[in-house]
């Protein structure tokens, strides 16, 4: 690996450890319930700018996730947005990753089987926002019986579908 793809995430952590350390130390006044979104939006900062740095997608994935949770939380402790009980923020999380797998499909487009996960958690974390706003399709319970054995259907074909170019690829390759 060369010089300048080393990662920086090793000495970001712990300068922020450290800083948090002090912070703490000296009595700076803030609170946790605010210090640690703020550290989770700089972390996720850090993940994206590595991600940008390095054209990888992992770091891209986590930072997107991270920065999405941590805006909510700074927000939420903040009063900025209503305060939410955990079993009623719970949808934030499927959505949070699915924006991840998102972040990873407009990075590498070719990788499109990122979108499966992203397509089940999104439709996941929507439905679940839907029903704990009591915005809910009636019916539902008709509907979602179709729903499970379409979904499997597409992951199959998708599995299928890229099995199928890789194996093309390989033959190409080898000719």
């Amino acid at each position: 690996m060369s010089e300048s793809k080393r990662s920086l995430m090793p000495g970001v952590l712990l300068i922020g450890f450290g800083l948090w350390l002090i912070a703490d130390r000296l009595n700076f006044g803030a609170e946790i319930e605010i210090i640690l979104p703020v550290l989770g939006v700089v972390f996720s900062g850090f993940l994206l700018y590595e991600a940008m740095r390095m054209k990888r997608t992992s770091p891209l994935f986590w930072g997107t996730s991270i920065l999405i949770v941590s805006i909510f939380f700074l927000l939420r402790n903040t009063e900025l947005v209503m305060y939410l009980y955990p079993d009623e923020y719970w949808p934030l999380f499927p959505l949070a990753i699915a924006l991840g797998f998102i972040a990873q499909f407009l990075m590498q487009p070719k990788e499109w089987g990122v979108l499966i996960p992203a397509a089940i958690l999104g439709a996941v974390g929507v439905t679940g926002a839907l029903d704990i706003a009591g915005i809910w399709l009636d019916g539902w319970d008709s509907i979602g019986s179709y729903f499970w054995p379409v979904l499997i259907i597409l992951i199959g074909a998708g599995i299928l579908i890229k099995s199928f170019k890789k194996s093309n690829d390989q033959d190409q390759i080898s000719e």
